[in-house]
């Protein structure tokens, strides 16, 4: 658990978690079903964040759930070094306030012995460019993969 002021970073170990569900229905509005896959495949027991090296956290400021993200073994990359960034939701209230970035960063320095690299994916300009300023570097021509961080290099 990290604690920063008033932030409070834990690691999931049951969904749902308390505020999930509005959480994941704020990212419907928004057009995103991410959270609800999520929340089916822990269910059905097809995606628990549970393999090695692997983790799912929520972020919370004064006790509400304001952002969530995990990482996995990437099925895409090429060996278990390579980490996939996956299900990240902040709070449209809480972005552009550090919050997502707090979130990424622990996610990466937690797992900075588990993976040489992790990839993610996202279509969205704005996440795109979120992922930048966290240090990602814009992929192109890689099936799956929009953006991706070398760690300990």
């Amino acid at each position: 658990m990290v604690v920063e002021k008033y932030n409070t970073i834990n690691k999931i170990s049951a969904l749902p978690v308390e505020g999930f569900k509005a959480l994941q229905q704020e990212s419907q509005l928004e057009g995103y079903k991410f959270l609800v896959r999520l929340e089916n495949d822990w269910l059905n027991g097809t995606n628990t964040f549970s393999a090695a090296g692997e983790g799912l956290y929520e972020l919370r400021v004064k006790g509400a759930l304001v952002a969530i993200g995990g990482i996995n073994i990437d099925p895409y990359g090429r060996s278990d070094a390579d980490g996939r960034l996956r299900r990240f939701y902040v709070n449209k209230a809480y972005r552009r306030k550090g919050i997502g970035k707090l979130l990424v960063d622990y996610i990466l320095q937690k797992h900075r012995s588990n993976f040489e690299r992790v990839s993610l994916f996202t279509s969205e300009p704005a996440a795109g460019a979120f992922y930048v300023r966290c240090g990602f570097e814009k992929v192109l021509g890689v099936e799956k993969v929009s953006h991706r961080i070398e760690l300990n290099s």
